[in-house]
């Protein structure tokens, strides 16, 4: 039997070939967006619990000032998140407009540290929690075609 060949332009398939290698940037992108949103819900959660991002009570201040970490609110406030989306994920930042910020998150050599933000090399679970429903939420968004 002899062997054939059929070929087609078919604009569906290259839609669709298109589809799936735009999608990782249009998912980063959205994660990116939600990230941001969901970042700012797990510092407002530390702040109104009086937890560190691994779900620790926040050591006391020396003069016993209750709550811990907050006093004016400046602190609080003052943080931002900022998430950057490439092809291979996410990066998120948070800044703080308190210089004293530094001194908390790191501690002194007469302060123990009180965390803002999860260490370097370990993600808190309740931050990974966040940032995976943002993701899944993202990818749904996709597979949808809402983005």
């Amino acid at each position: 039997m002899p062997d054939f060949t059929f070929r087609h332009n078919d604009q569906f398939l290259k839609r669709l070939a298109a589809h799936f290698r735009e999608g990782p940037e249009r998912v980063h992108r959205e994660l990116a967006r939600r990230a941001e949103q969901t970042i700012h819900e797990a510092l407002d959660q530390q702040f109104q619990t009086g937890t560190d991002p691994y779900g620790r009570p926040y050591i006391p201040a020396k003069d016993g000032h209750l709550p811990p970490m907050v006093r004016s609110g400046k602190l609080w406030e003052g943080l931002g998140v900022v998430v950057s989306a490439s092809a291979t994920g996410v990066s998120v930042r948070v800044t703080a407009t308190e210089e004293y910020a530094k001194f908390l998150q790191y501690g002194t050599r007469k302060m123990r540290a009180r965390l803002i933000v999860p260490g370097e090399n370990v993600l808190a679970s309740i931050w990974r929690q966040h940032l995976e429903r943002a993701r899944d939420e993202a990818m749904k968004a996709w597979l949808s075609g809402r983005l």
